[in-house]
């Protein structure tokens, strides 16, 4: 792979312990500055002295999160990749994700949450935020889970992830707008009345009879029980239902005139509905299936369709390691070469 050197100016921390931890890197750049702290608790410490519209980076490996500590900041957080078997960045433990300024976003991209994501209304705050998760894996979100909804409830929009459980909160906020992405369990039990809104996804869904006004379009959507299909309120337009359940009309109660189908037929080149997610699925339909089963907007439905289609590439350089030199400066400044990989 082609690599890359950047320099960086930054504080002198501890280079003893730092190149034995090569492997955990987090850069924190606020505003004209840059500051690399390192080891598995490197998040932690960069989040803690970071402010709202600065950027941490993370290299790949395993970072620990504080399950006690509020993600309340509006940054931008970056990791290595989140799909790779091997060389991607991991974040352990769970996170509780606020926004307090209605002025920046806080964004995540890259990264894979081994715990459970919430996203939730801070003290009933009274401005409305906006999250952006791009290309991470998430083992569960759970929307509004703590705190109580209402309409300041932070905006969150999800584009090409891989999600094995979105659950919503009873409440009518906040609104949540996934595109390109796989959902691996829509919660059955509490998908509330929010209104949120699903486009070019694939959707496993357990329960489809609980997803009041939510809408779904050129998804595919594969059943979990021919027991339920979805209520007369939720909006459905040019969605398939697959799988076991394939001839079960999921959509009857809003099929009309929205030209909705259902098939028992193959249409992945190598994902079997219903079998959860494999390292490495990316969802594409059969060369067949990508010129039968159209979106709106022409393209095909699904994942690899639509305005952003799926895929794992990242738009910024990733950090794969460093060396410092013995020169530092009289302001006790240490000059680091990190290398960074913008082929990743």
């Amino acid at each position: 792979m082609k690599r890359f050197i950047f320099l960086f100016v930054v504080a002198l921390v501890c280079c003893a312990s730092a190149v034995a931890q090569v492997n955990h890197i987090a850069t924190l750049q606020h505003e004209k500055n840059t500051t690399i702290y390192y080891g598995q608790d490197a998040l932690k410490s960069a989040y803690d002295a970071s402010a709202d519209g600065d950027v941490i980076t993370l290299s790949e490996g395993y970072f620990n999160w504080n399950s006690n500590t509020d993600f309340n900041k509006s940054i931008t957080l970056r990791g290595a990749g989140a799909f790779d078997a091997t060389e991607k960045t991991v974040v352990s433990g769970t996170i509780k994700l606020a926004t307090r300024n209605k002025e920046k976003k806080t964004c995540l991209e890259g990264i894979s949450f081994n715990s459970a994501v919430y996203i939730y209304n801070e003290g009933n705050q009274e401005v409305k935020g906006e999250i952006e998760v791009r290309k991470c894996y998430l083992y569960a979100i759970y929307a509004n889970a703590l705190g109580s909804a209402n309409e300041n409830s932070p905006i969150v929009n999800l584009y090409n992830n891989i999600i094995l459980t979105i659950s919503f909160g009873s409440s009518t906020y906040p609104k949540y707008h996934v595109m390109n992405c796989y959902v691996g369990n829509l919660s059955s039990s509490n998908l509330g009345y929010n209104s949120s809104s699903f486009v070019n996804c694939v959707i496993e869904i357990s329960n489809a009879s609980n997803s009041y006004y939510q809408n779904f379009a050129n998804c595919i959507i594969v059943p979990a029980s021919a027991r339920y299909y979805l209520p007369a309120n939720a909006t459905v337009e040019n969605c398939l239902s697959v799988g076991n359940y394939g001839t079960y009309n999921i959509f009857q109660s809003v099929n009309s005139g929205k030209n909705n189908k259902y098939t028992t037929a193959t249409i992945f080149k190598t994902y079997t509905p219903g079998g959860g997610y494999k390292v490495g699925e990316t969802f594409e339909l059969t060369e067949e299936a990508k010129t039968t089963y159209l979106g709106t907007d022409g393209t095909q439905i699904g994942m690899q369709g639509g305005l952003m289609p799926f895929n794992t590439e990242l738009q910024y350089p990733i950090i794969t390691g460093f060396k410092g030199d013995s020169h530092t400066t009289k302001e006790g400044k240490l000059t680091i070469e990190v290398e960074v990989d913008k082929n990743k």
